[in-house]
């Protein structure tokens, strides 16, 4: 049996995944790239016994808040990201020698930049210090990788020759049998149309991804760029955020009911209204200058891209 456990956090809205890793022995545990509302990770801690050690990034998100401050507040998790991500509170800062020690298994920084700069991966190498799984992020997805012109088109050509290093030159050294776990997947703007499977291995993707065939950078470069899709235009702020921490919430806040006269006299007062019925509900009626987004466009994405950020 694996010294090990993974329990991973499929968001189907932003097509990203948190996981959770937990040791049979020790019953310590990591969360790596949570999102802001961190009730659900924090409840499956506690229901498994879990001591949360540390909350890992894989990088500075374009695509949502992060949840590590929620969660290093909660819990007095150690907050572990990249050393180049800079971030302007306290945390851990990870770099190609750090190690995370479980007891019966370690997990390894890898430096795996190319999604974006400071991009790291996260490496379980078990007792007998051989590889099994990693937490790639955005340097490897299942038949892809994340793009790598979200920080504007001046560094997308160097990014994407930062990425053919990192998975010619450093992933696909890892043995075939390692499992993949990216964060990105179907349903994220970070990546081009992907495959429906969340997960992957290393010999998998060796064989069938089209980015880890013989190829030279530039034709690389090529293959990486082609076909990706418009983006949401929050993702500009995400990454500022993440960097700089936002603001601690302590947990999701809850919706006040309102009264008709309520809701009036706040829309008097240039408050923004968000209707989130069905679209043909709302094209049958709604209320003058509101945003009509159906709670399962999805919603997270699609407020963020129509809604002017901070209205």
């Amino acid at each position: 049996m694996l010294a090990y456990f993974i329990k991973p956090f499929v968001d189907t809205g932003l097509g990203n995944s948190a996981y959770l890793i937990g040791s049979h022995e020790t019953k310590k545990a990591v969360l790596i790239d949570p999102l802001r509302d961190v009730d659900l990770y924090l409840h499956t801690a506690s229901e498994l016994g879990l001591t949360l050690t540390h909350v890992l990034d894989t990088h500075l998100h374009a695509d949502y808040i992060s949840g590590n401050r929620e969660i290093a507040e909660q819990t007095k998790a150690i907050i572990g990201a990249s050393a180049t991500a800079e971030l302007a509170f306290d945390y851990a800062p990870l770099t190609e020698e750090s190690i995370i020690d479980l007891g019966a298994f370690q997990i390894h920084v890898m430096t795996t930049p190319g999604h974006s700069p400071e991009h790291i991966s996260y490496l379980i190498v078990d007792e007998h210090n051989k590889p099994s799984a990693l937490f790639s992020g955005g340097a490897l997805i299942v038949g892809g990788a994340a793009r790598t012109d979200l920080l504007g088109h001046e560094h997308t050509h160097s990014l994407a020759h930062e990425l053919y290093h990192t998975i010619h030159d450093k992933l696909l050294k890892l043995p075939d049998e390692v499992n993949v776990f990216p964060t990105h997947g179907a349903g994220s703007f970070c990546i081009a149309p992907a495959s429906s499977e969340r997960t992957t291995t290393i010999g998998n993707e060796r064989k069938s991804n089209p980015l880890t065939q013989p190829q030279s950078e530039e034709e690389f470069i090529k293959r990486s760029l082609h076909g990706l899709p418009n983006y949401p235009t929050y993702y500009k702020y995400m990454r500022g955020l993440n960097q700089n921490g936002a603001k601690i919430l302590g947990g999701v806040p809850v919706l006040k009911p309102l009264s008709a006269s309520e809701a009036k006299a706040q829309i008097d007062n240039g408050v923004l209204v968000l209707d989130v019925r069905h679209f043909k509900q709302f094209g049958q009626g709604h209320i003058p200058n509101s945003y009509g987004i159906f709670v399962n466009a999805p919603l997270v994405v699609w407020a963020g891209w129509v809604i002017p950020f901070g209205g």
